[in-house]
């Protein structure tokens, strides 16, 4: 039996990204303190910290959306995470295996942005045709992402390594071709 857990408050660290052999995975630690009224006036109780695990592509859209200090609402899987020091004694720490991380809402808006295929999934456009182009609603933003989208050239059966890559044009919505 899984513990599922749903966990909001805020980012306590930066996303510490590592990424090798085709795996990439992240963790962060997230603070929520509750708050009282008493007496008149607001007071803070005592902080709750959480680590959190993230892997593959969250990881990724993590380290790219988030920064110490954001709102966020963490969903997962609750786990023991277990080690023993240099001195011996045996540790225990309470970890979300993350499934779904974002900013909470309630605190605040947010963009959506759909990550850019990388090249060998983009579409692929026969040489010649017309393409109906989405702008980037960003164009380097803060996300690093590039403008316009991404298209391979070529056709289906191509299984050439050197099909070339071309970006649409912001403005125009055009592919430039050959």
């Amino acid at each position: 039996m899984d513990a599922n857990v749903s966990i909001t408050g805020n980012l306590g660290t930066e996303v510490d990204f590592i990424s090798k052999d085709g795996w990439s995975g992240g963790r962060f630690r997230i603070a929520q303190t509750p708050r009282y009224f008493r007496d008149g006036q607001w007071v803070d109780g005592e902080t709750t910290w959480m680590s959190v695990r993230v892997s593959g592509r969250l990881a990724q859209n993590c380290k790219q959306s988030l920064t110490k200090g954001d709102p966020v609402v963490v969903v997962g899987r609750l786990r023991t995470q277990a080690w023993v020091t240099e001195d011996g004694v045996r540790r225990e720490q309470l970890v979300i295996q993350a499934s779904s991380v974002g900013h909470d809402l309630q605190r605040g808006t947010s963009v959506f942005i759909r990550p850019t295929p990388r090249p060998e999934e983009a579409p692929i456009m026969e040489p010649g045709s017309v393409v109906d182009a989405v702008t980037a609603l960003v164009t380097d933003g803060p996300h690093g992402l590039p403008e316009g989208e991404v298209y391979r050239l070529g056709s289906e059966e191509s299984e050439e390594e050197d099909d070339e890559i071309a970006l649409a044009d912001p403005e125009t919505g055009e592919v430039p071709v050959g």
